[in-house]
């Protein structure tokens, strides 16, 4: 789904193809609130507007994310991310629950999954830090650029030198 076609010509930031460069031959990984906009996105872009778990952002942040994930080879997930989404996706009305599921059983279907096992992301500090999930994404920053609205994860993983993108960060920068 080409999502951003009418807005190619606002994602010629330099500063932010900078961020990219290089990306088209690495794998990206969404946190979990971001694989949520995306999932949403896909299912219908008006649930932006009624869907509280994912209100936060606006049909241009959809398109936003859509362009980077373009950028990327591939995207990979954990079980960890999609699990969080998963829960949140279960506070959609009925309506939109089995529309929205089919879209993220599409998406964990196609998308590579990487997952360490639970006791070796439990003896990492950043299990107790931030927990499980954003543990097992900074344990994979290293091999995947990691795309995240956390600010803490972000800097935490930045001071470690590890290249994780906040989406925060991007967006201001259109």
């Amino acid at each position: 789904m080409e999502l951003y076609a009418v807005s190619k010509a606002s994602m010629s930031n330099s500063a932010i193809r900078s961020l990219l460069s290089g990306s088209g031959s690495r794998s990206l990984l969404l946190d979990s609130n971001l694989l949520l906009l995306w999932i949403t996105a896909q299912y219908d872009l008006r649930l932006l507007a009624t869907f509280k778990r994912v209100q936060m952002f606006t049909q241009d942040d959809a398109i936003l994310l859509a362009w980077i994930i373009d950028q990327f080879h591939s995207v990979v997930t954990t079980a960890h991310v999609v699990t969080e989404a998963s829960n949140l996706g279960n506070s959609l009305s009925s309506n939109s629950r089995r529309g929205w599921f089919t879209a993220l059983s599409e998406f964990s279907t196609t998308t590579l999954e990487e997952t360490h096992p639970l006791n070796a992301l439990a003896s990492c500090e950043e299990f107790i830090r931030f927990g499980v999930t954003d543990c097992a994404l900074s344990n994979l920053s290293s091999k995947y650029r990691v795309l995240t609205a956390d600010r803490r994860l972000s800097n935490y993983a930045r001071e470690l030198g590890l290249p994780v993108l906040n989406f925060n960060d991007l967006r201001q920068m259109i």
